[in-house]
């Protein structure tokens, strides 16, 4: 029992590691980029770790008689065996869809922060006034109206700017 317990554990860990080096980008997650670099593999990152966490998080319930002679088991150890075959085949040098390298994912991170960053600060430039500035409409509105209310007044209304 302790076996399938320390299995699990270290199958959370594997899959800890994986998503800190694939989809963060903090200090710990350059870290874990680091030694993925310098394992030499080119897949390391995106098909052997995150394959032989799975094959681990299948084999462990395997570990459980119960589980072991029941048709859940026969289905678990099937995918246990294809995660495997997928982490073999990970050692050769294909190339994969951008998508699925780390280096994608943290240049899409920042690509986003920079342009989330320059939306919220082209917002704040059009909007500030300077002191001594006189006030002018929001752009986009008119009179306090959107702009749909103003091109296209509703029948109820006069017409004057109320």
């Amino acid at each position: 029992m302790w076996a399938v317990i320390g299995g699990f554990a270290f199958t959370l860990m594997l899959i800890g590691y994986w998503v800190l080096a694939m989809f963060t980008d903090t200090g710990p997650g350059e870290f874990a980029r680091e030694i993925s670099a310098q394992m030499g593999v080119k897949n390391n990152l995106s098909l052997t770790i995150p394959a032989t966490g799975l094959a681990f998080l299948c084999a462990c319930p395997l570990g459980v008689p119960v589980i072991a002679d029941s048709a859940f088991g026969t289905v678990l150890g099937f995918a246990g065996f294809f995660f495997v075959l997928v982490g073999l085949v990970s050692f050769l040098p294909i190339s994969l869809p951008a998508w699925m390298y780390p280096e994608w994912h943290v240049e899409w991170r920042r690509r986003r922060r920079r342009e989330r960053l320059a939306g919220e600060n082209s917002w704040r430039d059009t909007s500030r006034l300077e002191p001594g500035e006189p006030s002018r409409p929001e752009v986009g509105r008119t009179n306090n109206r959107s702009s749909s209310e103003a091109t296209h007044p509703s029948p109820d209304s006069s017409g004057d700017d109320a």
